[in-house]
């Protein structure tokens, strides 16, 4: 990405802003109740941005990361679970079975086609 597309961070700005919001809109929240609504309201974009950084970014190693941190998230992570496709139902599983299907949905329909 092109350094001047993107927008510069002024850390004096944002806190300004969190504590403008803090003491008009959210009176009432914890610091914790804070960070989850910032993750909240910012979720899409920051894993559009994650996504765009594994498909796209110049750098090997943070396309490799960026990558690693969508499959863990989507697949979970090799270490905390049984290996992909060992459990029925997982999401590796699911993909794998349409896939096979759709294989021999094509293989099926191409044999008919043929034996007429």
């Amino acid at each position: 990405m092109d350094s001047s597309a993107a927008q510069e961070w002024d850390a004096d700005k944002a806190l300004e802003s969190l504590a403008e919001e803090r003491s008009t809109l959210y009176a009432s929240e914890t610091d914790t109740q804070i960070c989850k609504r910032l993750l909240m309201e910012n979720g899409p974009i920051v894993v559009q941005a994650i996504v765009h950084l594994a498909l796209n970014s110049q750098n090997e190693r943070v396309r490799l990361d960026a990558g690693k941190y969508v499959c863990d998230r989507v697949l979970g992570r090799i270490i905390d679970s049984v290996p992909v496709g060992d459990k029925p139902g997982d999401a590796f599983d699911k993909v794998a079975s349409w896939l096979m299907d759709e294989e021999t949905n094509t293989t099926t329909s191409d044999s008919k086609a043929g034996a007429n």
